[in-house]
């Protein structure tokens, strides 16, 4: 079986597409299976939003990736 998305001798640009990528798939995932009604009744002050230019999460957890902005894709 062979697998068309490996990279070979990436750029360290590439890489870091790659991660940011490979992150935002997860927390993209993640929040579709995540009941965001109910979690907002039960924590208020959290924010979900999912964009193309930036994206944010804030749960008040205590885990800094449900805490953060990611996919921030600003021009200059």
């Amino acid at each position: 079986m062979e697998i068309s998305n490996i990279l070979k001798n990436p750029s360290e640009n590439e890489i870091k597409n790659v991660i940011d990528k490979n992150i935002l798939d997860f927390l993209g995932t993640t929040l579709d299976y995540l009941d965001k009604d109910y979690f907002l009744k039960k924590n208020p002050n959290s924010e979900f939003s999912v964009k193309n230019d930036v994206s944010k999460i804030f749960t008040g957890m205590k885990i800094t990736m449900w805490n953060s902005f990611w996919g921030a894709n600003f021009n200059e």
